[in-house]
């Protein structure tokens, strides 16, 4: 049967510092594997490097890139806007690299041009064009007062006139 994940090899350095140095080892199926050692001793660098994440990604341009994307297609303020975005970033993404096998500097060329698109026919975004016709409200959080059980008539004053 073959291993679920093997990583072989596995280097990792901060300047003069060594943290991960010819890590390998592979994880069958059925099989429980720990990492364990001391604070700073490359626990979780090794574990980032298998992921692909880092912290350093948050300020990476491509991923700044698809957050605005995201936010800007799908509607700041809402918390299915983003949702909605992340799908569309998404779905997009896979139709300009896949099926289009478009380069990543049209790539992004796209991305730009359905946002522009987006801003121009619905500055708020999608998902209030969305909701507003469909009439859903998924998970909204917008207050909204709550619903009188029963009118009250207005009150008649009567004005006499004194002698």
């Amino acid at each position: 049967m073959a291993a679920l994940l093997e990583v072989a090899g596995l280097r990792k350095r901060y300047g003069a510092i060594v943290v991960a140095d010819d890590v390998t080892f592979s994880l069958e199926p059925g099989q429980c594997l720990g990492i364990i050692g001391p604070n700073g001793a490359g626990k979780s660098s090794v574990f980032n490097l298998i992921a692909g994440v880092a912290p350093s990604f948050a300020f990476d341009p491509n991923w700044v890139v698809a957050m605005m994307f995201i936010v800007l297609i799908g509607g700041i303020g809402t918390l299915d806007g983003p949702i909605l975005g992340s799908i569309i970033y998404f779905a997009l993404r896979e139709v300009a690299t896949g099926v289009l096998a478009l380069s990543g500097g049209w790539y992004l060329v796209v991305l730009g041009a359905a946002a522009m698109a987006t801003m121009v026919f619905a500055p708020a975004g999608l998902w209030p064009v969305v909701r507003d016709r469909l009439g859903v409200d998924g998970l909204s959080v917008r207050r909204r007062p709550p619903a009188r059980s029963r009118e009250v008539a207005p009150v008649e004053r009567r004005v006499s006139a004194s002698a």
